[in-house]
Parts: structure tokens; C-alpha cells; sequence
């Protein structure tokens, strides 16, 4: 079902200068790890002919715990990684390519720990950690 409306989507989106973001893993986790990503996004990012770019949002789990429906206050880092080309990528490689982007959100994270600093003011953080890749 989730494909199905997936692919739908992508059809509308097909021609547009519409930017959609995805979160891979699915869910929130209850305690703040990364957890592992869908293929969802890789093949409507792929069958758009877009790339991915991989983004590391950090506090929002205090802001908004699972389960909850209170928003509290919380300090807020976003990090924006460099676009990762999915285009000619094929099916069999896949796995790999979701691999690299969870390794860039990994590694987007330990920056935004980073900026978020141990009582730091609030930080909003942007910036490319790599060139556009290829592949």
C-alpha cells in the first residue's frame, strides 16, 4: 500500500520543481537513534531522476516526544548534507547506495551534536559537508 501511494505521488511530482522530503526510517524513535532506512525514497528519488540529500534533524525528539502530543520547547539542529545522485543507480545497488546515505545522516548527526553544544544557545546549522557526488 505505502509503494502504491509512493508511486502515485511520484507520478504527480514527475516534471515539477516541487522539493519533497521523506523521512527513510519511517518512524520516530523512542530514544533518539537512527534506525534503518525504507527503500522508499531511494526509488522515487531514482525514478524522479532527482538526487537525495541527506539531512540530520537533531533535538526534536525533546520537542515533540513519541507518543505525545505536547510540543515543548527544545533546541533544534539541522544539518544539510551535500545531494547524493540516485538516477542511474540500479536496483542491485540499492542497499549499498541506502548504506551511504545512512552513513552521511550518521555522520550529519555527530555534527549537529556538535552545534547543539552542551548549553549552547539555540542553533540552526547548515552546510554541505561534501561535494555533489556522482554516485
Amino acid at each position: 500500500r505505502a509503494k502504491r501511494a509512493l508511486e502515485r505521488s511520484a507520478e504527480r511530482l514527475r516534471g515539477t520543481d516541487v522539493s519533497v522530503v521523506l523521512f527513510p526510517e519511517g518512524t520516530r524513535s523512542r530514544d533518539g537513534s537512527l534506525g534503518p532506512f525504507k527503500k522508499g525514497a531511494f526509488f522515487v528519488a531514482r525514478d524522479l531522476g532527482v538526487p537525495i540529500a541527506p539531512v540530520a534533524i537533531l533535538g526534536t525528539r525533546e520537542a515533540l516526544p513519541k507518543g505525545s502530543l505536547r510540543v515543548r520547547s527544545a533546541r533544534v539542529a539541522v544539518v544539510l548534507g551535500a545531494p547524493v545522485a540516485v538516477r542511474d543507480r540500479s536496483e542491485e545497488e540499492r542497499d549499498a547506495v541506502m548504506e551511504d546515505l545512512r552513513s552521511r545522516v550518521r555522520d550529519l548527526l555527530a555534527l549537529a551534536r556538535g552545534a547543539r553544544g552542551p548549553a549552547a544557545a539555540p542553533v540552526s546549522t547548515s552546510c554541505a559537508t561534501r561535494g555533489p557526488s556522482a554516485g
